[in-house]
């Protein structure tokens, strides 16, 4: 019995344990990246790019490229239309860092 508690208890422990995003891993990975920053500085990076993807993407699509294309015409049409708007919720920002 003693060891059936244990093993729920390592399991519960390991799964609530601090998953690395995708996008830290990749960061990571990179030299230049992983040479130029401490590992808290990419985690940090990593969420600054992370919520900034969520913000210019919407839920249905999976291709980042084409995120940033649209993202980068949004805001081309509305700077040449005079209007210097972003897209980023300064409120849900704060909340992310």
């Amino acid at each position: 019995m003693k060891k059936l508690i244990f093993l729920i208890s390592i399991l519960i422990f390991s799964s609530c344990s601090k998953q690395e995003s995708s996008t830290y891993k990749e960061m990571k990975s990179d030299k230049l990246l992983s040479e130029s920053f401490t590992d808290n500085e990419l985690e940090n990076l990593a969420k600054i790019v992370d919520f900034f993807e969520a913000q210019i993407c919407d839920e249905e699509k999976h291709n980042i490229e084409q995120c940033y294309n649209e993202f980068v015409k949004k805001n081309d049409i509305a700077y040449s239309q005079g209007k210097s708007q972003y897209f980023i919720d300064y409120a849900k920002s704060k909340k992310a860092i």
